[in-house]
């Protein structure tokens, strides 16, 4: 709803009854600020990690996932912070062809990637199993 400058969870999810907020401009200080509207909400959008969403925890691909769609949780499960199971499993689908790919070619983490050392840790961590 950027007619309105609300703010909401992610950009598709345009629900009334779950903005979090709505953007003003303060005439005083000439400055655009933000007046909250639903304070569980966004203790909820500020607070979310994937690790402990249900389902997340235990999954081994928690670290580089892109997560979920809030938007396709709240139409599916009517609570935008529960993964849709068969979004969950395409995606383990396609890391463990990837990372299966990567096993059998030897892959070389250390002279193909820029990537952090922790990333790199996590990555040796997958490819062991």
């Amino acid at each position: 709803m950027i007619a309105d400058l609300s703010i909401n969870l992610c950009h598709k999810f345009q629900f009334k009854d779950l903005i979090i907020g709505n953007y003003i401009y303060n005439e005083e200080n000439n400055k655009l600020e933000i007046v909250s509207k639903n304070l569980p909400t966004i203790i909820l959008g500020a607070h979310l990690k994937r690790s402990s969403t249900p389902h997340c925890e235990t999954c081994s691909y928690v670290n580089i996932c892109q997560g979920f769609c809030f938007m396709r949780s709240y139409l599916k499960c009517y609570n935008p912070i529960i993964p849709i199971q068969e979004s969950c499993l395409l995606k383990k689908i396609k890391y463990n062809f990837i990372f299966n790919k990567l096993k059998n070619q030897n892959f070389n983490i250390d002279n193909n990637l820029i990537i952090s050392d922790l990333y790199k840790q996590y990555l040796y961590q997958i490819l062991k199993h």
